[in-house]
């Protein structure tokens, strides 16, 4: 059985230390990218199929999904795409992509 005096010594050590808890970082703070397609659309009763790609949005941390439906690879429209993206979910801290070249 413990005394009252070292009880209280341990308390008062206890409070002296603080615990510091690191900010967790929000969906999509870590985000790789990847296009899909081209896949054909149809649009109304038009018989041509318009040509559109997906660019994903994949959070690293959650695994989370984030699409946007782009009408080529050209540079004008990643930046349209990214910027949709950035003004949902916020600017990323980090991008991971298998193939660097598509996006130049």
């Amino acid at each position: 059985m413990q005394d009252i005096s070292t009880s209280v010594e341990l308390k008062e050590e206890r409070s002296k230390k603080k615990i510091r808890f690191e900010q967790p970082l929000g969906a999509f703070n870590k985000t790789g990218i990847d296009f899909g397609g081209p896949y054909k659309i149809k649009q109304g009763r038009m018989k041509a199929r318009i040509k559109y790609y997906i660019l994903l949005f994949t959070c690293l941390q959650t695994r989370a999904v984030h699409s946007e439906v782009t009408p080529g690879m050209d540079t004008n429209s990643i930046v349209l795409a990214f910027t949709c993206f950035i003004a949902i979910r916020g600017m990323p801290t980090e991008f991971l992509s298998n193939n660097w070249k598509t996006f130049i």
